[in-house]
């Protein structure tokens, strides 16, 4: 649900019968009911239902989709093309995508960078068994 605007918020309230919940999105102090109320609504249906009920209610909700089942569909749009190689939307031509580099994890590169920088490798692991800085291993591919 990304219905934070307070129009959105407004509308989606109404959407689920409960009007007077719009203005509890700014108290704090109501989150929990606020949480309650949410859970309560959503569950009392599946997420196809919830999307056609809504559906052209300007509520800013839409499905919440598995990444696997978001590539086949994109495949079957053309959106993707090969094995997980998402492309820009709309296409731009002469264009292809290229895998790229794994996305890194903090600290996956703070000795490169460090000794880029010219700290030598005794102040890089001074750094490090102090505390002052942490490296990470890289992502499982």
């Amino acid at each position: 649900m990304a219905a934070i605007e307070p129009k959105f918020f407004t509308n989606l309230c109404a959407a689920l019968g409960r009007s007077e919940a719009a203005t509890w999105q700014g108290d704090a102090a109501r989150w929990d009911e606020f949480r309650a109320f949410f859970t309560e609504a959503f569950a009392r249906q599946t997420q196809d239902k919830w999307v056609e009920q809504l559906s052209g209610k300007d509520v800013a909700v839409s499905p919440v989709v598995l990444f696997l089942r978001r590539l086949l569909l994109g495949e079957q749009q053309g959106l993707v093309q090969g094995v997980a190689t998402v492309g820009p939307v709309p296409r731009m031509s002469g264009w292809g995508p290229v895998p790229g580099e794994v996305a890194s994890q903090p600290g996956m590169h703070t000795r490169a960078v460090l000794a880029d920088r010219w700290w030598s490798d005794e102040e890089i692991e001074r750094l490090l068994q102090s505390g002052t800085v942490a490296t990470a291993a890289p992502p499982d591919v």
